[in-house]
């Protein structure tokens, strides 16, 4: 099963895309489309990543052919809301798919087949709801979806307007696939999205957070690890999602499989685990986030149920 997600990316890419470039190799079940007017020639580009040297307004010219002549994409951030018609892009260039998607490049990918298997996604239309990572099966019914009601957001409006709204998430597609009872697959507990609000590396979903805690990739998988009365445990995730921060490149991007990810950027472990701890202080301001974070989650949950 041909399995690919399409990321138009443009401008400068972020100091740690060699790293990203390195977890989609490690998963050769999947493939990428990167498409760019960024230079690659120092890049190590995997075999399952096929790049494209592009510009946006050639993306936005596929959109006008396939959509309507008098779309706007005229900026990177508005192509988050034509994500739930990227599969056009693949129709363009000719690229075969059984199910096609979208996901960030702020990520750092682990071992996605453990939580993205054939036996599963067979069973659903839409594979995880997050412009982060989302799949989509590739039939006529699901691939035109976006055209559905079922969001305050009809894509008429939205295409025809300079400013993004989401369209891929919570305000848009979600609401379509639920309202229109599509078969959809969600488990936030298989994604380590980490909050933006907070300096120390915090889990979206607090559920997940302990105070001693520490995020790695080792060995290509992506680990969450915390200590519960001086005793370490592990969780395995799909991907780390990092998003809006700077991250310092403390290593070589040459065989990087394990490395420490956290607020001081992508490090060496230390072989003493312990070592690798920070201690996450409950300030008052960090409470006041943890409750807006909580809320947020509310929130986002509500708008993708009803």
């Amino acid at each position: 099963m041909r399995k690919i997600f399409v990321v138009p990316y443009f401008g400068k890419f972020p100091n740690y895309i060699q790293l990203w470039l390195d977890s989609c190799g490690r998963n050769e079940s999947f493939n990428w489309v990167l498409i760019t007017d960024c230079k690659l020639n120092t890049l190590d580009i995997p075999s399952n990543v096929f790049c494209i040297i592009s510009t946006l307004d050639k993306i936005e010219n596929i959109f006008k052919e396939k959509i309507h002549p008098k779309i706007f994409l005229t900026t990177p951030y508005k192509l988050c809301d034509y994500r739930p018609a990227y599969w056009m892009i693949l129709d363009y260039y000719e690229i075969k798919y059984d199910y096609w998607g979208y996901c960030d490049i702020d990520v750092i990918f682990g071992d996605l087949s453990t939580f993205i298997q054939d036996e599963i996604l067979v069973k659903y239309d839409k594979f995880l709801s997050n412009g982060h990572l989302t799949l989509y099966k590739s039939n006529e019914k699901v691939k035109n979806a976006f055209k559905l009601t079922g969001s305050k957001y009809l894509w008429k409006d939205i295409y025809f307007i300079e400013e993004n709204i989401g369209f891929d998430e919570h305000h848009g597609i979600n609401k379509i696939f639920k309202f229109n009872q599509f078969n959809c697959y969600e488990n936030i507990s298989i994604v380590a999205d980490i909050d933006p609000q907070f300096k120390n590396f915090y889990l979206y979903y607090q559920a997940f957070n302990h105070k001693k805690q520490y995020f790695s990739l080792e060995d290509g998988k992506v680990l969450q690890h915390y200590m519960v009365k001086n005793k370490i445990y592990e969780r395995e995730f799909a991907y780390i999602h990092i998003q809006k921060r700077k991250m310092t490149l403390n290593i070589s991007t040459n065989n990087s499989n394990s490395f420490l990810i956290n607020d001081n950027g992508f490090s060496l472990l230390n072989l003493n685990k312990k070592e690798n701890f920070k201690i996450f202080k409950e300030t008052f301001k960090v409470k006041i986030n943890k409750l807006r974070t909580k809320l947020r989650f509310y929130k986002n949950r509500f708008m993708n149920v009803v």
